[in-house]
């Protein structure tokens, strides 16, 4: 029954030029259902060599909340390990896309170095995709100029997981069901579309620093403890010091589901391709994550209480204090079941020259 507002990065480098600045590999173990022919480990950890090749992850800890953090982990008998792996009970400083003070973007490390090749327009809104027949052929939206039309022999989509799903339900493709709903004409029925991403719940436990932090900190979060599939964050600051606007806070431990049960939906609400969408997240329908967030908030209070003061548990609920991680995915999923959208090379099912 809650509502709020997702941010996204509308940005050149999209929402990676706005989020926390992790720099993570999966674990290899999360590939073990992908594609064999595409997305095996060995063929991902050398995309991942490949990126790692355009911008050194720094991981270090530098705040002190990070390394009182730290320090409680150990403690608490968790060993520290380099990088994460599936099963791995453990503590780790975060790799981070940080480099000399400036977050390296998908903007930076891609575009930029081929700027000579690419025409880059900004300040423009894609609308639609342009369909002949089971064929796209182009792109139609507005910019400075008004309407535009651009041709192409081919259209990749790559507008986020809010904006993609609605990129193609706004051009015809999507469960007929909901596109007749907003008045929009059904070209390509993929009832998948939009259905079962996922995000990262997270629920936050506030607490009152036993000593007030003295600065020393270049990121939002440089540590973290996984347990399960349960991630804690400790921030290195309060939300109000790490985002300009927001009133005074308490700093928090974050506790989030890595690996969540629950499946939401994006939907448009209308025919106009600008208007934002609804988002249902549907949280904590599962039994499992609810459980791993009761567990993962119990020792992030345990935890806490050794270099702050923690509120009484009193008889609060996890959703008083749940939020998003704002990493969502899944929304036009890869697959051949029913529900799928795109194949193992990401072209859209049944539309040739869209991926």
């Amino acid at each position: 029954g809650r509502t709020g507002f997702m941010a996204r990065g509308r940005v050149l480098g999209g929402s990676g030029a706005v989020n926390g600045a992790y720099f993570v590999r999966a674990p290899s173990a999360d590939f073990d259902a992908w594609p064999r022919t595409t997305w095996s480990w060995p063929m991902v950890r050398r995309r991942y060599d490949d990126v790692e090749r355009h911008m050194v992850p720094t991981a270090s800890i530098d705040s002190e909340i990070g390394r009182a953090f730290a320090r409680a982990c150990s403690s608490a008998g968790f060993s520290c390990v380099s990088r994460a792996e599936k099963g791995t009970d453990a503590w780790m400083a975060v790799p981070s896309n940080v480099r000399d003070g400036y977050r390296v973007t998908t903007a930076h490390a891609y575009l930029a170095p081929v700027r000579h090749l690419v025409d880059v327009r900004p300040r423009t809104r894609v609308a639609r995709v342009l369909l002949e027949g089971t064929r796209a052929v182009g792109v139609t939206g507005t910019d400075d100029d008004g309407h535009f039309v651009l041709r192409a022999d081919t259209v990749i989509l790559t507008a986020g997981a809010v904006r993609t799903p609605l990129l193609l339900m706004h051009s015809g493709i999507g469960d007929p069901a909901v596109l007749r709903n907003v008045g929009v004409d059904v070209h390509h029925a993929l009832p998948g579309v939009g259905v079962g991403f996922r995000d990262h719940p997270e629920v936050t436990v506030p607490y009152v620093p036993l000593r007030p932090p003295s600065g020393g900190r270049t990121r939002a979060l440089d540590v973290v403890l996984h347990v399960g599939d349960v991630e804690i964050r400790p921030y290195t600051a309060s939300f109000d010091q790490l985002i300009s606007g927001l009133p005074p806070m308490n700093p928090v431990l974050g506790v989030a589901v890595m690996r969540p049960d629950s499946r939401g939906r994006i939907s448009p609400v209308s025919a106009d391709p600008f208007a934002a969408p609804r988002i249902e997240y549907r949280y904590l329908t599962s039994p499992r994550d609810r459980a791993g967030l009761q567990a993962g908030v119990a020792l992030a209070r345990t935890l806490a209480s050794s270099f702050g003061v923690v509120e009484s548990a009193r008889a609060e609920r996890l959703v008083d204090r749940l939020g998003t991680s704002a990493h969502m995915c899944c929304s036009a999923r890869m697959g051949t079941d029913p529900l799928s959208v795109v194949d193992d090379h990401c072209a859209v099912h049944g539309i040739d020259g869209l991926h």
